[in-house]
């Protein structure tokens, strides 16, 4: 409630926001927390899913400056909204494709026991229980006709070996502070004389000045400055620069 007491604040008649901004801030104030998740819940009863529903259909009167007595199901079509109970499943199902594309997985493997095993049990309507949403998604996609086997199979991130990186320490063995110029530059190039053959040096830097920050890299002649938000951190700024060397 006080999520909508924001969006009647900003939806005055003469200085308020167009309906267009209204529909932002209801999206992402308020459907964002309704949609967490949403599809693990479907099974709740009756009375606690009607409590939500009149929390979007007031989001959309709001919205829409609809009369009180104007259908729900008219006003989801005015501001172009998915209802909820649809949003739900579409949710449900767009989680199990994904899991279900993984390899290798522990999600991936739940999902595909559960499509082999028979529940049947869940399907009995003698039993005054809710369906598990798995089974509930399970079974849309049947009457689909959807063929897990269609899935194009995905790699996730985690499951490559990290890189194995070699970090020489020897030019921080010695203080710069009683080196010269001349002796930190011969230090630097005979270090550099050991990565001979398919090597590429890059050069990132960081750099903060009061409030305002920057980095830049450099390969060979060609040079890449990058302006970074006030207030960040020489440290944020060095990540940066070496990220955008990596990329």
């Amino acid at each position: 409630q006080k999520r909508l007491t924001i969006l009647r604040c900003v939806s005055r008649r003469k200085w308020g926001a167009d309906r267009k901004t209204l529909k932002m801030l209801y999206l992402t104030l308020i459907q964002s927390l309704i949609n967490y998740a949403s599809f693990l819940y479907g099974a709740a009863s009756v009375k606690n899913l009607h409590t939500l529903n009149k929390i979007q259909y007031e989001g959309i009167r709001i919205i829409t400056g609809a009369l009180r007595c104007t259908r729900t199901s008219m006003l989801e079509a005015e501001a172009h909204l998915m209802p909820l109970d649809l949003r739900r499943q579409f949710l449900g199902l767009t989680f199990l494709g994904r899991a279900a594309r993984l390899e290798h997985s522990l999600t991936a493997t739940l999902v595909t026991t559960h499509h082999n095993h028979n529940h049947n049990i869940y399907l009995n309507k003698n039993l005054n229980k809710p369906r598990p949403w798995i089974a509930h998604a399970h079974q849309i996609m049947e009457n689909m006709g959807f063929n897990y086997a269609t899935l194009a199979k995905l790699n996730p991130k985690y499951m490559y070996c990290p890189p194995k990186l070699n970090i020489k320490f020897t030019m921080h063995t010695a203080n710069k502070n009683q080196l010269t110029p001349f002796e930190v530059k011969s230090s630097y190039l005979s270090m550099l004389s050991n990565y001979v053959g398919h090597t590429i040096p890059v050069f990132t830097d960081g750099s903060v000045k009061e409030e305002k920050s920057g980095c830049a890299i450099a390969i060979k002649r060609l040079v890449h400055t990058y302006r970074l938000p006030n207030n960040t951190t020489i440290f944020t700024a060095e990540l940066f620069a070496i990220l955008k060397a990596i990329e």
